[in-house]
C-alpha cells in the first residue's frame, strides 16, 4: 500500500507570552474537607466541569464539590460511598469515572455501571443502569460522559461478557440509543464549539466521527502503543496517559498528560506543545516551565482562557493563568496529511492534523464530480471512473487544499 504525504508551510496563529501555575484550592492532604482555597482538602479530584458562571464541579471520588470563581469549596451531592438517588448530600455515589455539564447546568455522570443526572437544585436520578457491581465483566461499566448542545448523552462502555471491546453509546432524548464501536480504551470526551467530538485514547488525541470512523489528530496511531514524551507536529508527537482533555474557542485542545505529569496544547493545526510542566512529580508553583504537578488528571478552561487541572494524587485544584493572546505569523513545516491508498479502487482514507469540514471531487476539466461532508476519516470513490481526479478540503475558517490522487 503506498501513501503520499503532502505538506504546508505556513498560517496566522496566536502566540502565547509565560504563564503562572498556582494551587487554586486544595491543601494537599487527602480528606474531605469544605473551606475557602488552601483550607480545603480532596480525597481524588479527578473529573472537572466549569458552568456558565465560573463556578467548577469536582469528582471527588464519590462526591462532587462545588468551587466558586472566589475559591470557595463546598459539598454540592454525595454522603456515603454507594448508591442512592436523592438531594444534595443524600444521594450516594460508588465511583465516579466521568462527568460533563449541559448548557443548562445539569451534571451527568458515568458512576461504576449506571448514568446518573444531577440537577441544579442537587436532585439526583438514574438514567440508565441499576446497582450492580459488575462480575466477570457481566454488567457494563461506564467509563467517560459527555453532553451536545442538543441534549445528546454519549458514554463510553467497556467490554461485558460476549461482547468484547469498548463501545461509545448514543443515548438520545427519548431514551433511544445507538452504539459506535471504539478501536480501544478512551479516558475522556471533549466537543468543539463545531460540534466536533474528540477523545483521549492511552497514547492519543483522536477525532471521532458521527459513523464511528476516527482519525489520530496527535499521538500514537495504533491505540496498543506507544508511550513516551515529544513535542511535534501529528502523530510525530508523544503522549503518556493522557487523560482529561478540553477545547477552547479557536480549536485548541488542552490535555493533562498524566504520566508525563505535563499539560499539553494542541493547536488547530495539529502543532503539539508543551503548556506547563517539567516533567517531575510534584507541587511547585510558579512559571510554566518551573513547576511540576502531581499525576494531572483533568484539564477545563474558564471564559477567560485560564486553565484548572485536577491532580487525582497530588489532591488539588491547579490554575494555569493564561496571558494574553497575540497575533502573529508562524511557520508550519511538515504538517502531515496523507491520502491512502493511492491509487485507490474503493475508499480512501485521510488522516491529516488539520480538521477539513467538506470535500469536493474534480476530474481533469475540472468539472465537479463528487462533493460531501467529512462525516469520517474515508471517501468512497468506487463509482468512480478510472482516471485521474483532484480532491480538494475545505474547513470552515477557509483553508483549504487540493490533492491528486488516481482511481484504478
Amino acid at each position: 500500500m503506498k501513501r503520499i504525504v503532502f505538506f504546508f508551510l505556513s498560517s496566522v496563529v496566536f502566540a502565547l507570552q509565560a504563564q503562572e501555575v498556582s494551587t487554586f484550592v486544595g491543601n494537599g492532604i487527602n480528606q474531605y474537607l469544605d473551606g475557602i482555597g488552601i483550607n480545603s482538602s480532596f480525597t481524588y479530584p479527578h473529573r472537572l466541569v466549569i458552568d456558565s458562571k465560573q463556578n467548577l464541579y469536582v469528582a471527588d471520588n464519590y462526591k462532587i464539590r462545588k468551587i466558586t470563581p472566589e475559591g470557595v469549596v463546598t459539598t454540592f451531592v454525595g454522603g456515603v460511598q454507594g448508591y442512592k438517588d436523592g438531594i444534595g448530600k443524600n444521594a450516594s455515589f460508588r465511583s465516579i469515572n466521568g462527568m460533563a455539564i449541559d448548557k443548562s447546568g445539569n451534571l451527568f455522570v458515568a458512576d461504576g455501571s449506571t448514568i446518573r443526572k444531577i440537577s441544579t437544585d442537587s436532585s439526583v436520578v438514574t438514567l440508565r443502569g441499576s446497582d450492580n457491581t459488575p462480575i466477570n465483566g457481566n454488567v457494563p461499566t461506564y467509563y467517560c460522559v459527555i453532553v451536545d448542545d442538543s441534549g445528546i448523552i454519549y458514554a463510553v462502555q467497556g467490554p461485558v461478557a460476549f461482547e468484547p471491546g469498548y463501545k461509545l453509546l448514543k443515548i438520545a432524548i427519548d431514551g433511544s440509543t445507538s452504539t459506535i464501536t471504539l478501536p480501544g480504551a478512551i479516558s475522556d470526551l471533549a466537543f468543539d464549539n463545531k460540534g466536533n467530538l474528540f477523545a483521549t485514547t492511552s497514547f492519543s488525541v483522536v477525532k471521532i466521527y458521527p459513523n464511528g470512523g476516527y482519525a489520530t489528530i496527535a499521538g500514537s496511531t495504533n491505540f496498543n502503543c506507544c508511550s513516551g514524551f515529544k513535542d511535534d507536529l501529528g502523530v510525530n508527537a508523544m503522549f503518556y496517559d493522557p487523560q482529561g482533555l478540553t477545547v477552547d474557542s479557536k480549536g485548541n485542545i488542552f490535555i493533562a498528560d498524566a504520566q508525563n505529569q505535563r499539560i499539553r496544547k494542541i493547536t488547530r493545526l495539529g502543532q503539539v506543545t508543551t503548556v506547563a510542566g517539567i516533567g517531575t512529580r510534584g507541587d511547585v508553583d510558579g512559571p510554566a516551565f518551573e513547576c511540576n504537578f502531581d499525576y494531572p488528571h483533568d484539564v477545563v478552561i474558564d471564559s477567560l482562557g485560564n486553565l484548572y487541572i485536577g491532580e487525582g494524587s497530588g489532591v488539588k485544584i491547579r490554575k494555569i493563568t493564561m496571558p494574553q493572546l497575540t497575533t502573529g505569523i508562524e511557520k508550519h513545516e511538515n504538517i502531515q496529511l496523507d491520502i491512502f491508498p493511492n491509487p485507490a479502487s474503493g475508499n480512501l482514507t485521510i488522516n491529516s492534523s488539520l480538521l477539513y469540514d467538506s470535500y469536493c471531487i474534480s476530474n481533469q476539466t475540472s468539472s465537479e464530480i463528487q462533493s460531501g461532508k467529512m462525516e469520517s476519516n474515508t471517501i468512497n470513490v468506487e463509482s468512480l471512473n478510472v482516471g485521474v481526479y483532484f480532491l480538494k478540503f475545505q474547513s470552515e475558517s477557509g483553508e483549504s487544499v487540493v490533492r491528486k490522487f488516481v482511481k484504478q
